[in-house]
This record gives structure tokens, C-alpha cells and sequence, in this order.
């Protein structure tokens, strides 16, 4: 089962990489993800399951969006700071310098500011919020269950909650620009507003959560692409093996 929203890096264990030669079955999140994988591993099967992961929250009824009535949530969150590539790397340390600031614009505008991140970063991240006076959230299934806006980095968390249908604005980092490997996210198919400039964060943050039309409209281009089958994902993977199995 391919990781994540199918990110690309070069040298690397992930979508079309050459160095898995012994996968057989490979079950990928979308078409870009299942091409990759043909190219690199022609005598394999490439079959398209979406993200079971996913199946559970695409059953429930979705988050009323109503982000400019009382008190919206905004969750702030960063991947860990993965040197393998570029594209692999946290933006923490690009935006960190604008959080405290940030925290005071959300609060002026009565927005609820929390944070989150990978595990790997979440001793550094619980700091942080415990520096500006926001909270820190540990799990993805409270971001997703509650949070109406999320800023994030180069993470899969940001894709899986524009399925979601509500708003993301993506962070970008200087580094990101050395990323080698085209594919999701580099440097299409993004999923809402992008800055580069932790400058911008105030005034593209309030720009997101209003989720206007052209915002909207980038998003589910985006997720059409890369979340196309959203449910029944987890039968349709065990499917998938169990045919496999069968034609060996």
C-alpha cells in the first residue's frame, strides 16, 4: 500500500521508485501514483484502491463549513524535518519566527489556534505552542473531526483534509524549490491557497478560511486527481489481493 497522498522523491522508497524490486502488488491512492509505479516495475500489478485509511471519515456526514461564524478552529501543522530530499522536509523552520504574531492576529479575529505534526516533531511543536499559549493536538482524527482551516507543509495530512472539503493553506519553504521529483504537490495539483512568505501568513490565512469560489474550485480539482475513489477503498484493497492471489 503506497504511503500517503502518493508523494514523489527521487532515490527513494516512494511512488515509482526502482528500488523496491521484489513488490509484486502494488495498491496506489490514485492514476499518478499507479503510472509511476508501472513505469518503474512493468511485471508488477498496479491496481487503484484510493486510501482505506480514509474509508471511516468519508461515511460520516461532513463538518458543516461555516469558518467565519463563531470561534472557527485553525490548526497549524508541520511534517517532520526529513532530510532524504527536499521535498521531504519540514517548513518549521521557515515559519516558526511568524507563529507568536500569528497567534495574536487569530486571536484578535476570535479564531481558536491549535497545533499539530508529525510524531516525529511533536516534542518540538508541543513546545512552540506552549510558548505562543495555544494547544497542541495529537492525533489527525481530532484535526480532522473538528478543525475548519488547516495550514500545513509538504504533508499528506493537508490532501486528506481537503477531502474533506474544507479549506487548506499550504506552506512552502525555500527548500522546496531543490525538489527534484515532479509529481503530487511538486509542484501541481495543490490543494488550496500556497505561500511562500511567512510574511503572508495573516493575510492568506484570512483569505482561506473564507473558502472562497476560486479557492474552492482549486481544491476539489485537486482532490479529484489525487483522492478519486473516496470509500470503499478498504474492501476494494482486499479485493485487489485477494484476485492477485488467485491469478498466481
Amino acid at each position: 500500500m503506497e504511503h500517503g497522498a502518493g508523494f514523489r522523491f527521487q532515490g527513494h522508497s516512494y511512488a515509482g521508485s526502482p528500488d523496491r524490486p521484489n513488490v509484486v502488488l502494488f495498491l496506489c491512492q490514485n492514476e499518478i501514483v499507479a503510472a509511476a509505479n508501472r513505469e518503474a516495475h512493468p511485471y508488477a500489478t498496479v491496481v487503484v484502491v484510493g486510501v482505506p485509511k480514509m474509508d471511516p471519515w468519508y461515511e460520516m456526514p461532513l463538518k458543516p463549513l461555516d469558518p467565519m461564524g463563531a470561534s472557527p478552529l485553525v490548526v497549524v501543522a508541520f511534517h517532520w524535518d526529513c532530510h532524504a530530499s527536499p521535498g521531504t522536509r519540514s517548513a518549521i523552520d521557515h515559519y516558526e519566527a511568524a507563529l507568536p504574531g500569528f497567534a495574536s492576529y487569530a486571536k484578535r479575529k476570535g479564531w481558536r489556534l491549535a497545533g499539530h505534526s508529525h510524531p516525529r516533531i511533536a516534542i518540538r511543536m508541543r513546545h512552540i505552542c506552549k510558548e505562543i499559549g495555544i494547544p497542541y493536538i495529537s492525533t489527525l482524527d481530532e484535526v480532522f473531526r473538528d478543525a475548519d482551516l488547516l495550514i500545513a507543509d509538504a504533508t499528506s495530512a493537508a490532501y486528506e483534509f481537503a477531502s474533506l472539503d474544507r479549506p487548506v493553506l499550504n506552506l512552502n519553504a525555500p527548500w522546496y524549490r531543490d525538489e527534484p521529483m515532479q509529481g503530487i504537490r511538486f509542484p501541481w495539483h495543490m490543494p488550496g491557497l500556497t505561500i511562500e512568505d511567512p510574511g503572508d501568513l495573516n493575510s492568506a490565512a484570512f483569505r482561506a478560511i473564507g473558502d472562497p469560489p476560486d479557492l474552492a474550485e482549486r481544491r476539489r480539482d485537486a482532490i479529484e486527481m489525487v483522492y478519486p475513489l473516496r470509500g470503499g477503498s478498504a474492501a476494494r484493497a482486499a479485493q485487489a489481493i485477494q484476485t492477485f492471489v488467485r491469478t498466481c
